[in-house]
This record gives structure tokens, sequence and C-alpha cells, in this order.
């Protein structure tokens, strides 16, 4: 679905590319013994008891307490992730861009790979901009230690290439180090967003609506408030929940 929903794939060539890829989903299904999905909505897909889902969680040890910020400091946001369109990429630098000319003290870095040029000629005009830093890639090891010094976390997808209903990994990894979370409002984002309690949201693809939620968090009794999980146990949401059913799986393969 993501791949014939390609901003760069012609709409002829996507529609041609999707009935090829679900002709070849219906074979499989005849084919193979089993499937691993990543995602709960792929069961719409893959409508068969021989279907096992293992979500992509992240690996989390502990939960960090938020970081509190003295007066009259910078706000610091972090993106983790790829940078592309429809993730909500340019929406989240003009967001920043708009605040920080308007007075408002914060800083944006991103840890992430560029996937389209768009975004690599937009980093480009903006490399020598004091308020983003791009960091390059995080591995799994480092992402929890790393994000416990930020203040807030940014996950802007916008509503396309199959998004509106994925749990982005990323909402655990901020909600582990602490974070307050600023998320577009996409079904899945807003299910689990509010099961942590740990969210404020912006209607997705709109840069006034987000930067009015990066201007809500700046007061620091409130984001000090969304920062805090309230009522989710996060390790339900750990890897350590998804690793016994995957080694399960692989016992009964012959």
């Amino acid at each position: 679905y993501q791949l014939t929903r390609r901003d760069w794939i012609p709409a002829p060539i996507g529609f041609l590319l999707g009935l090829i890829i679900r002709v070849c989903e219906l074979i499989s299904l005849a084919v193979f013994d089993g499937f691993l999905l990543a995602e709960r909505w792929y069961q719409q897909v893959f409508r068969t008891r021989r279907c096992i889902t293992i979500l992509n969680f992240p690996l989390i040890n502990g939960v960090v307490e938020p970081v509190r910020r003295a007066p009259h400091t910078t706000l610091r946001i972090v993106y983790i992730g790829s940078l592309t369109v429809a993730r909500g990429s340019l929406d989240l630098l003009e967001a920043v861009k708009g605040l920080y000319r308007e007075g408002l003290d914060l800083a944006l870095d991103i840890y992430g790979k560029v996937d389209e040029r768009i975004i690599a000629i937009k980093l480009q005009e903006m490399e020598s901009k004091k308020w983003l830093n791009f960091k390059g890639w995080l591995s799994g090891n480092e992402v929890q230690d790393v994000l416990s010094h930020y203040h807030i976390g940014i996950s802007p997808l916008r509503n396309r290439s199959g998004y509106g209903h994925i749990w982005p990994t990323k909402l655990f990894e901020y909600s582990a180090a602490g974070l307050a979370i600023v998320a577009s409002n996409l079904p899945g984002t807003i299910e689990i967003l509010n099961e942590l309690g740990c969210g404020v949201f912006f209607k997705a693809a709109d840069v006034a609506s987000l930067r009015e939620a990066i201007v809500k968090l700046h007061d620091e009794d409130i984001r000090l408030k969304v920062a805090t999980i309230k009522s989710a146990d996060l390790r339900e949401y750990s890897w350590a929940s998804q690793e016994s059913k995957l080694l399960h799986l692989y016992s009964t393969l012959d």
C-alpha cells in the first residue's frame, strides 16, 4: 500500500502495482504456511488464522522521569525516524522555523535518514540555522539515553500511505524517555496516546495547528503534566512483550 502511494510514482503505475501486489498476496495465502505481520491492520489483507502479528515495539529499560526545564532556557524538541513528506517532515520544519522567527526559544534536533530529495534540499537550505541540528541515525541501544535529554518528541505523520491506523514506534520511545509528545491526530496515534496519557494532538498536515501544540507545551507546568504516563504500563508496549510470540513461531517451524 505504501509503495503504490508514493508521490514519485505516477497514479496509473501505482494502480497497476497495487493490482500486481494484491494478486501476489492472494497467491501467497495458498502457498505459505504462515504469515508474520508487523501491524495489526495488515490482518485486513491477510484474512487467515495462519497469521501472527509481532508488533515493532522498542527495547525499553524502565521509564525515565521528565527533564525539568529551568526558566528562560531553550525548549529542546526531537524527532526520530525517516524524513519524508508523508511523515510530516516539511510540516515540522516549517512549524519550528516559524516559531523561532516569532521569538520562541526552541531548538529541533533530528535523528534519522533522508528518504526524499525534496527533504534533502530543504535541510540544505536550513543547515546553518541555529534552531536546527541534523544528527543522523541512532542505533536501538542509544535511543532512550539520547531522548532523555529532550523536552518534547514529535510525531507529525500525515494521513497518507497507510499511516492512519499504525502505532508509530517513536511514541513508545518518547514515552519511555519522559518526553511530552506532540502528534498528528490520526486514529492509531490517538488510540495509543490516549492509553499512555502523554500527548497533545494537532491536525495532520496543518502547520498552524502543529505550532499551536508546541506553544502549548512551552508552558512548563503543562509539559510536565503531559509528559507523565498516567494509565498504561509501558512494559506492555516494549519488545519484551513480543519476543516470546516470535520465539514460539520459530519453534513451530520444521
